[in-house]
């Protein structure tokens, strides 16, 4: 299935119908049926794009039902039901069931971090197809080099993704998302005459060059990433859309006179990342409904949180949020703040209840450094971007802390004192080979 061309598709959705007929019930053929409506959908050779999107929901959906305890089925349809529209947060939040259920599912995390990509994640969606790679090294789990590539093409590490994309078109020429990537990439670089060769190549394959604006609302939900590929392909082609794509169903007139950004500044902040665990961990005793409650009431007390410690929600995922203290106003006790947040989080997390007996949790992680925040090229809500190590740390902390808990690094640590009790953790490894990191 995964090395399945666009041509062989209809003929699996043939074979999967069969198997659907005999046995109504069979999880992995309803989650498989749904790959392949996506598949169609996503590459653009779908005959009736609404009508494969609505069978591959349906499918999906009925996937869910029925996968109990079998990670592929979940996240073969949470994958599905992502790109068919469904909240992103919540599909991420299945996934993670499934890999609680199997840790080295390597199918697993090759979903999650196509997840990743689609919610703005591009670090995380990195590390999680390397994981993937480590643990099916010699056995293709997906289109891994296509994620990477694409990864470092949102994070706008151009030289980076040229390399990945190129090998991906080498391991599957008849794949046609990293040709549309790498068009993008080479004409943000000023490579015009690369980037039209590849879409010549692509032509080959396809008549579409240019997504329409339906797939790419759930295909990339961050507003930025969709509008930095969008621009990139229009180059690409010779349009006049030098200009960057405003955010799909946004007057980009009005919007353009309405933004005023602030200039581009170094500033000590502290990062709060935290991460929705628990909900997704009951097997079948909890639905896409209820998974849908506990991520909107999880947003619901990051916002109102963050707005009492003076914390600005930089960027909300569904599952995870992003939090900065000490921007776009610096306060004496920022780190503080975000500690007394992560704390109060935690426990404002606890109270809340869905129609089962699955408890809902959270976990954070809590960094400071300094970054460079405040330009228009932003990533964030505020429409801003921001680049520095502290946000991404937060986020490493977060994911290695345990539910109900925060962690903390050493900048943090020394700004704070004693005024919280703290346990030292194990340490994480650095990012950039440096000596690990001390938690608490």
């Amino acid at each position: 299935m995964v090395r399945s061309s666009a041509r062989q598709i209809p003929e699996a959705l043939d074979l999967l119908g069969q198997a659907i007929a005999r046995d109504p019930r069979y999880g992995p053929a309803l989650a498989y049926a749904a790959v392949c409506c996506y598949r169609l959908c996503l590459e653009g050779a779908s005959a009736d794009p609404e009508g494969d999107s609505g069978k591959g929901a349906s499918f999906a959906r009925q996937a869910l039902q029925v996968a109990g305890d079998d990670p592929r089925t979940v996240v073969n349809a949470a994958l599905a039901l992502s790109y068919f529209g469904e909240d992103i947060g919540a599909m991420m939040a299945l996934v993670e069931r499934a890999l609680a259920l199997n840790p080295n599912f390597a199918r697993g995390w090759h979903v999650s971090a196509s997840l990743r990509l689609t919610a703005g994640q591009p670090d995380l969606a990195i590390e999680h197809v390397e994981i993937a790679l480590r643990l099916s090294p010699g056995a293709r789990v997906g289109t891994s080099l296509t994620v990477l590539g694409a990864a470092h093409f949102l994070a706008r590490r151009f030289d980076e993704a040229v390399s990945k994309l190129l090998l991906a078109i080498q391991d599957d020429p008849s794949f046609p998302i990293p040709y549309r990537y790498l068009a993008a990439c080479y004409a943000h670089m000023g490579r015009l005459a690369e980037a039209r060769e590849i879409l010549s190549r692509l032509r080959a394959i396809t008549s579409v060059v240019i997504p329409a604006a339906s797939h790419l609302q759930n295909f990339l939900r961050n507003p930025e990433h969709r509008e930095l590929y969008l621009s990139g392909l229009r180059l690409a082609t010779g349009e006049e859309a030098a200009i960057a794509a405003a955010p799909l169903g946004a007057d980009a007139s009005r919007d353009a006179v309405a933004v005023q950004h602030r200039a581009a500044e170094r500033r000590q902040i502290t990062a709060l990342c935290c991460e929705l665990v628990g909900a997704a961990l009951g097997g079948d005793r909890v639905g896409l409904e209820d998974l849908r409650d506990a991520v909107g009431g999880f947003q619901h007390c990051v916002s109102e949180i963050a707005d009492r410690h003076d914390g600005l929600v930089y960027r909300d995922l569904g599952d995870s949020a992003l939090v900065l203290f000490g921007y776009p106003e610096a306060h004496e006790h920022d780190a503080e703040q975000a500690i007394r947040a992560g704390l109060e989080l935690c426990a404002a997390v606890r109270t809340l209840r869905l129609d089962t007996d699955v408890p809902v949790r959270c976990r954070v992680g809590i960094a400071t450094g300094t970054v460079i925040v405040g330009d228009s090229v932003g990533l964030g809500a505020a429409g801003e971007s921001l680049v520095g190590e502290a946000p991404n740390l937060a986020a490493r902390l977060s994911l290695s802390a345990q539910a109900d808990t925060v962690a903390v690094e050493p900048s943090t640590r020394r700004l704070v004192g004693d005024l919280f009790e703290y346990r030292e953790l194990a340490v994480i490894e650095a990012a950039d080979g440096k000596e690990p990191i001390r938690r608490w």
